[in-house]
């Protein structure tokens, strides 16, 4: 009976002794199976394990205007250039946003906020504002053996908004965290958007002349004003950062339902995208 109890025993703690260093095998983490990348991986929508999505993102950026300023362009040299000539035959044509158009020097900074309906459509409204100005200063020997002094000056803003909508017929770009720039690149995801622009649009012009030292005692002044809408369509590329953010760049073109002669034309465009 002793020895019955002893085999008994010495099973028990055998049994016991198995179970413990299993357990300790077990909770090794290298044991646990690896949780693949993609489970880790947040999406634009459908989230993570425990649920996260993005139904928002804020977008800014830059966007670089080139509109084609025939009639704009026409005018000025009908005007100014060929008049100022007949008085001094080197006037030199002075400078007009055509010349800043040239000089990527038309941007306009632009802030919207977007609501995402799927992986594929979003919705928009954007907002954007620019000014700036060219001068011209010149003094060219006229024909009444005086010099002619001219200082010429331009200045333009436009305020615009719109509502838009993204289309990705490829899907959106992968919201994770990248090892490189290589694998970020690998994940871009092209897409086509289209927008209706309201557009606040001015002019001035400062126009000042005079020989010799007479000062410039001629001064001509004239400002626009444009109310006008636009419709932009566009094909961009979405290059993911990490887990809240996207770069994108894009080409667009922008059609004015009038005075499109000066108005319309090619754009491109850089900015950030910030998922919330």
């Amino acid at each position: 009976m002793r020895c019955l109890w002893f085999k008994l025993l010495l099973s028990l703690l055998l049994v016991v002794g198995t179970s413990v260093v299993w357990a300790e095998e077990t909770s090794d983490d290298t044991a646990l199976p690896e949780i693949k990348d993609s489970e880790k991986t947040l999406k634009l929508r459908g989230g993570d394990e425990e649920g996260t999505s993005y139904d928002w993102y804020l977008f800014a950026g830059d966007m670089f205007s080139f509109p084609r300023l025939d009639n704009a362009s026409k005018q000025i040299d009908r005007q100014i250039n060929r008049t100022f000539r007949m008085i001094a035959p080197h006037f030199k044509d002075v400078k007009t946003f055509a010349d800043q158009r040239d000089t990527l020097m038309i941007q306009t900074p632009f802030l919207g906020l977007v609501r995402v309906l799927n992986d594929n459509l979003d919705v928009f409204v954007q907002a954007g504002y620019t000014a700036g100005s060219v001068r011209t200063r010149a003094e060219n020997w006229s024909l009444l053996i005086l010099p002619l002094h001219t200082d010429v000056k331009f200045e333009r803003s436009n305020f615009f908004i719109g509502l838009g909508s993204h289309w990705h017929p490829w899907g959106s770009a992968e919201l994770k965290a990248y090892d490189s720039w290589g694998e970020r690149f690998r994940g871009s995801k092209i897409f086509f958007a289209g927008s209706v622009n309201y557009n606040y649009l001015t002019f001035d012009a400062d126009v000042r002349a005079g020989l010799g030292p007479f000062g410039k005692p001629l001064r001509i002044q004239q400002s626009d004003i444009w109310r006008l809408w636009n419709v932009s369509t566009l094909v961009g590329v979405d290059v993911p950062y990490n887990e809240r953010t996207m770069f994108c760049f894009n080409v667009n073109y922008n059609t004015f339902l009038d005075h499109g002669a000066d108005f319309s034309g090619f754009a491109s465009s850089i900015y950030l995208k910030w998922f919330f």
